[in-house]
């Protein structure tokens, strides 16, 4: 959540994109080494914090994250396919707020 008048920073998707790490390593654990696709986002969500989707640090609202290449709005975060596809590994990112890539977190 951001102040009024403060302007959030890349650091800010750093725990919304860790969260989802998180829950995507989980369901990898549980689920014999498979990591999630998109048809497994519900499976995903109870791993997430509160079991809801991460906020938004521009907007204070809970957003989806995105399944596919980085892009999107500010503060839009996602998962797009390793080099093997989604069940091989991940490729977390997050959207900052001119519209660059401020953060990605892989699994190789």
């Amino acid at each position: 959540m951001t102040l009024p008048g403060s302007r959030p920073c890349p650091r800010c998707f750093r725990p919304s994109g860790s969260d989802f790490q998180i829950a995507v390593i989980h369901y990898s654990i549980e689920n014999g080494g498979r990591y999630p696709t998109p048809t497994d986002d519900p499976a995903i969500l109870p791993g997430m914090r509160g079991g809801t989707y991460p906020e938004n640090p521009f907007t204070d609202l809970p957003e989806g994250w995105v399944w596919g290449n980085p892009g999107g709005a500010p503060g839009t975060i996602g998962s797009a396919a390793p080099p093997g596809g989604y069940v091989a590994g991940y490729v977390i990112w997050g959207i900052g707020r001119a519209g660059q890539l401020p953060l990605v977190l892989r699994s190789d």
